[in-house]
């Protein structure tokens, strides 16, 4: 599943001015270029002799008039030359360093202003700039080295508190930082880092009001940026959509080809239930840099019949996706001789056992086609402007997995599986993961249980009083057969929530306040999946009153047994 936020790489000090020393028109272009005289600039550089080229410095003169008009690509051609010929040029190791920073290449920026550094150490601000792309690129021993040489010189530079409160939110130590970014805001209400920091760590904490209201002072510092669309992310996770797509429209209207803006308004709407156009601008994600899509198998579908032909559709994004919206292979069948379902690993043979394609194969298994789509862009393609009426349960496991686990789990009273963490490295798992032993003491002595939560890095262990059977659930199959021999799942994971959901399994959802599309607004019933029922927090990152409303429902459902 795409991240709901993109994080944004934090701003860093520019570039300092260095001055050229070569002939009269070398310097006579450098000023020009330094007090913004671009068409002076241009004529000086456009009269350049050809042997001038012979060295950097008219090479690095080029880059910048490039880097002023916006020519990103052709500054770094000329930055690069520039370093060939003289590896010590200080306007192209600093410029070129910049240009690594604002493509995300931290690592490269952070070895371009060491190599600035020894080449002019007395130049302000390449340390800071070095130690802010070391952080970044997550070199934070070798920047801490940097910031404390910056706090020796200058230990009341509130850029210097930036660059340690930064230090402190990288080391996941967010309750020192918030303070830090919190006092220079403050004092200097125009460092937009500060802002930037308190609203990451708000966002982060789940505090989504007060990340809009530090995102909103960011923008108002720097009219026009995509802090808009930080605003406009932060109001969607409040629900409040429609001031969502009142900020992300603007935004998108003057830069239409931002992928990343487009795409957050296809969640808003999709989210809304608006699925005519929220489908259309969800197709944005295949354009959002940063993302690798696997190579298609043959040309894009367009969604018309393939009279006696072969459509592969590929699996994207969590497993979760893949199970939600195998529902939609059904149609796809219906306009194609044939259809082949490529999908993770854990999902085959439970898509086998189910049926949903003619071929399930894994993703990385080569097929032959006559069209290619991705699952996700079938209710686009489909022109879908409402779910379909889909049979349930849709999903089942093989009759081998039911024989392995029938009447294993059997005893007196309500069997309750428990699930309570996605993958610890997702960017949206920390708010939706729960701590199993306090939901374990409100469900204690009311229902059997049953841990069917997968261990990794950063996730809480099976709590005493749950009965651990997730070292036997080797993929999707396995765990649908174990889904089959309870009463109730309780999953704060989505992939296992929408598999119970899929297997018309009884599934109740502990909600986090930062839900997307998925799971709609405010409802709490899910329209995928009639058996689901969701479990809203009321306070964002808090589940007292979730897990008070689930043993509620729980006394309800033993009542009613």
């Amino acid at each position: 599943m795409l991240p709901l936020f993109f994080r944004r790489k934090p701003a860093v000090a520019p570039a300092p001015p260095v001055q050229a020393h070569a002939t009269v028109d070398i310097v006579a272009i450098d000023r020009a270029l330094s007090t913004g005289a671009l068409d002076d600039a241009a004529a000086r550089i456009a009269a350049l002799p050809v042997q001038a080229y012979e060295a950097a410095p008219a090479h690095s003169l080029a880059g910048r008039l490039h880097h002023a008009h916006g020519r990103e690509h052709a500054a770094v051609e000329c930055f690069e030359t520039a370093l060939a010929l003289d590896a010590r040029d200080l306007w192209a190791l600093c410029m070129l360093a910049s240009s690594r920073k604002e493509a995300g290449d931290f690592a490269g920026a952070a070895d371009l202003f060491e190599r600035a550094m020894a080449v002019a150490p007395e130049v302000p601000g390449l340390r800071y700039n070095c130690a802010s792309a070391l952080q970044e690129a997550g070199r934070l021993d070798a920047a801490r080295g940097h910031i404390a040489r910056l706090h020796a010189q200058e230990p009341a530079s509130h850029l210097v508190h930036l660059l340690q409160a930064r230090m402190h939110e990288l080391r996941g130590e967010p309750h020192i930082a918030q303070p830090i970014y919190r006092r220079v805001a403050e004092s200097h209400p125009a460092a937009l880092g500060a802002w930037t920091g308190l609203g990451r760590i708000a966002r982060d904490q789940g505090e989504f009001a007060a990340a809009e209201a530090a995102f909103a002072h960011a923008l108002a510092l720097e009219p026009g940026a995509d802090f808009a669309l930080d605003v406009g992310l932060a109001q969607a996770h409040q629900h409040r959509h429609d001031h969502a797509l009142s900020t992300l429209g603007p935004l998108f209207a003057a830069r239409p080809g931002n992928a990343m803006v487009r795409a957050a308004i296809g969640n808003v709407r999709l989210a809304q239930g608006d699925f005519a156009r929220g489908w259309a601008d969800y197709e944005a994600r295949f354009d959002i840099a940063g993302y690798a899509w696997p190579a298609a198998v043959a040309h894009a579908w367009t969604g018309r019949h393939l009279l006696g032909g072969t459509l592969v559709v590929d699996a994207e994004q969590g497993f979760g996706d893949s199970i939600l919206a195998a529902r939609f292979l059904r149609l796809a069948r219906a306009r194609a001789a044939r259809v082949v379902f490529r999908c993770q690993a854990p999902l085959v043979t439970l898509m086998q056992a189910s049926g949903v394609a003619d071929q399930v194969v894994r993703l990385d298994q080569g097929v032959n086609g006559d069209a290619h789509c991705r699952l996700l862009s079938l209710p686009h393609l489909l022109k879908l402007e409402s779910l379909p009426a889909v049979t349930m349960p849709y999903l089942k496991p093989s009759a081998d997995a039911v024989r392995r686990w029938a009447g294993r789990l059997a005893g007196p009273g309500i069997a309750v599986g428990l699930v309570w963490s996605g993958l610890a490295s997702a960017t949206q798992n920390r708010y939706r993961m729960f701590d199993p032993a306090r939901l374990a003491r409100v469900l204690g002595g009311r229902a059997r249980l049953f841990g069917l939560q997968l261990p990794g890095d950063g996730v809480a262990a099976c709590p005493p009083g749950v009965t651990d059977v997730s070292a036997e659930l080797r993929d999707f199959g396995e765990t649908a057969a174990v889904l089959g021999e309870i009463d109730i799942l309780i999953s704060a994971e989505t992939a296992v929530a929408h598999l119970g959901g899929a297997l018309g399994v009884r599934t109740w959802i502990p909600m986090p306040m930062t839900a997307d599309w998925r799971w709609r607004i405010g409802a709490v019933e899910s329209p995928w999946y009639p058996d689901v029922r969701l479990f809203r927090q009321t306070r964002p990152m808090q589940w007292d009153d979730v897990f008070a409303s689930i043993g509620a429902a729980l006394d309800e459902h033993r009542g009613r047994g």
